[in-house]
């Protein structure tokens, strides 16, 4: 008997610390942890088909809210960072963020855009890539780290 006493009491706590863990999370308004980043987001890059050698051109990138609700994302300044490589692959430039640590609000479905300047200095085939990197508040002061990156988009430079 006293087991059985012991086990429903043991029961009836399991239940109550379940649903104080439910009301907290629905409280603090924290996403639940997704399966995928597509769930939650999405990111593109942007750039044209051909330009000149030493003709300025604009990557355009944005990070993609795919969720109902706005979501405060921290990250750095810009969001996303580029990297450029050559034909045979090898990386000729990393264009890194400057600052870190903003908070930025993310409404719903709706998208954070950036453009960067760029230029290439001698004809040939590059590729470029934009990766957004920022942290999601999930509840219980704990938050997820997010890398996303785009797919590569084959640029070509004439003289």
């Amino acid at each position: 008997m006293k087991n059985i006493l012991i086990l429903l009491l043991i029961t009836i706590f399991g239940i109550q610390f379940s649903e104080s863990e439910q009301t907290a999370l629905v409280k603090t308004n924290a996403l639940p942890l997704a399966t995928s980043e597509n769930e939650l987001f999405s990111v593109n890059i942007v750039v044209p088909e051909a330009v000149e050698a030493n003709e300025s051109f604009t990557i355009n990138v944005e990070l993609n809210n795919l969720t109902e609700r706005a979501i405060e994302i921290t990250t750095g300044n810009p969001v996303f960072y580029y990297l450029v490589r050559d034909s045979s692959g090898k990386a000729i430039n990393t264009i890194t963020r400057t600052d870190v640590g903003i908070v930025q609000l993310l409404e719903n479905k709706d998208a954070l855009t950036e453009k960067y300047p760029y230029r290439f200095k001698k004809p040939g085939v590059y590729e470029i890539s934009a990766v957004a990197e920022f942290s999601l508040h999930v509840g219980d002061g704990k938050s997820r780290v997010y890398k996303m990156e785009t797919d590569w988009k084959k640029i070509k430079v004439i003289e």
